[in-house]
């Protein structure tokens, strides 16, 4: 996740359509939809708005269940705490202990992050350790992308402290979210708790990103990010022509919160992003 997450935001930011992308990503938010108006949009775009929009589903839904008991799970101060294993008789246990949680938190999903609390966020801790002791480095900056509940975030710095406490006096987090109902709770569950890190309520593809140094090592986190990342469909037809997918939205007449039609339509391929992307893919 880390190699991929770093890869695709060097790879906008080398074509230089990190900022135009953005910008549309902005229009898509802001566009009017006024009573029976109609709109075309690409099939990223549609994503975006549905995922990220003011009425998408990271800001009006709780989308990232926790395994914390319950008494547990408002406290925020209290370091995260997935299943216990120990507790298991097997498999079988392991699996209904899952639905149990499932059938609690509702439509919310659980990671690994969660599940497997803090057991995952301290390997990824001993591995970004044995970056920094190979490269030689005295400090560190971390940046995760689409930190959820922050409960990586929480466990890693927790071993930090625990493990390497002179680097972690010279370590960095920073977490770049898009949801600003998500950035609130990363704060209150691991801002309030660990000084070094900053929440950056942004678009990834609009964030000014981080350097390593002579001195400074540099890790990209991106656990749950690229099965959320909006994406694009290309049609490839018989006679060797490409066509990029649309979906049009057909604001009706209605009560509030009336749903819109949705179809779907195709046209040539044009859009500048999709054409440079498949370049590189050949």
């Amino acid at each position: 996740g880390s190699v991929e997450s770093g890869f695709l935001c060097r790879m906008l930011k080398s074509l230089g359509l990190a900022r135009s992308l953005a910008v549309r990503h902005r229009r898509c938010l802001s566009s009017g939809r006024s009573e029976g108006s109609v709109e075309h949009l690409l099939v990223r775009d549609f994503g975006f708005r549905s995922l990220y929009g003011p009425q998408g589903y990271f800001e009006q839904r709780t989308v990232v269940g926790s395994a914390e008991a319950a008494h547990r799970k408002h406290e925020a101060t209290l370091a995260p705490k997935g299943l216990n294993f120990q507790d298991f008789f097997g498999e079988n246990e392991y699996r209904w202990k899952v639905k149990e949680l499932y059938d609690r938190e509702g439509e919310a999903w659980l990671t690994p992050s969660e599940l497997f609390s803090p057991w995952y966020a301290r390997a990824v801790a001993k591995y970004v350790l044995s970056i920094v002791a190979a490269e030689g480095k005295s400090s560190l900056v971390i940046a995760e992308l689409g930190p959820g509940n922050g409960t990586l975030a929480r466990g890693v710095l927790d071993y930090l402290k625990a493990e390497a406490p002179a680097l972690y006096k010279n370590t960095r987090y920073i977490l770049v979210e898009k949801s600003a109902k998500l950035a609130a709770i990363q704060r209150q569950r691991v801002a309030q708790v660990h000084r070094c890190v900053e929440v950056v309520n942004t678009d990834a593809i609009e964030w000014a990103g981080v350097r390593a140094d002579n001195v400074t090592a540099c890790a990209i986190i991106g656990m749950e990010v690229l099965d959320n990342l909006p994406h694009d469909r290309v049609i490839a037809h018989k006679d060797g022509t490409l066509s990029e997918a649309l979906v049009r939205v057909e604001h009706t007449p209605g009560p509030p919160n009336t749903p819109p039609l949705l179809s779907h339509a195709l046209r040539p391929l044009s859009d500048p992003l999709i054409v440079r992307a498949l370049a590189l893919s050949r």
